[in-house]
This record gives C-alpha cells, sequence and structure tokens, in this order.
C-alpha cells in the first residue's frame, strides 16, 4: 500500500516498499526471460498480468514523486526489454 505512506507524509517508507517491490518484479521477468518460447507461451496470461501490475506501480508513484517514477520507468522499460510479449503466443 505504497500511497498510503505518502499520504501520510512518510515518504522514505514508500520508497523503500517501492524498492523491494520492483526489485521483485525486475528478479521475476529476468527468470521468466530465461524460459523458452513455449513456456512463455503457457505462463502468457499470467505475464501479462504482472506486466500490467508492474506499470500500474510506476504510474502510482507517479501521482506522489515524479523523478523516482521517470527512474523507475526506465528499469520497468528496461526488465520489459528482457523479452518479448506478444498477443499472438496463445
Amino acid at each position: 500500500f505504497v500511497e498510503g505512506f505518502y499520504i501520510t507524509g512518510n515518504k522514505a517508507k514508500a520508497q523503500n516498499l517501492i524498492e523491494d517491490i520492483f526489485q521483485q518484479y525486475e528478479g521475476r521477468f529476468a527468470m521468466i526471460a530465461e524460459y523458452s518460447d513455449n513456456n512463455q507461451k503457457l505462463i502468457f496470461d499470467r505475464i501479462k498480468e504482472e506486466v500490467l501490475d508492474f506499470q500500474q506501480l510506476v504510474y502510482i508513484v507517479k501521482e506522489f514523486d515524479k523523478d523516482l517514477a521517470d527512474s523507475l520507468q526506465i528499469r520497468f522499460d528496461k526488465s520489459m526489454g528482457l523479452f518479448e510479449l506478444e498477443e499472438n503466443l496463445n
């Protein structure tokens, strides 16, 4: 609940939580990038959900901390660059 920390003025806790969450996403996407195309196809819907959740975190942070959101967007883009997801994989 990142927004809660920002709303209550606890920016440091918000940033720590964001970093923890981001590291988890980055780790998962690095792992998924190593899956074969066939294995990525098997979990395509789950990957899409993870991508959307990951991007949503960036959007949430942008409301409260634009500079941090900009750096997170770069990290998000880098994670997405590890592999290609195409809707037609199904």
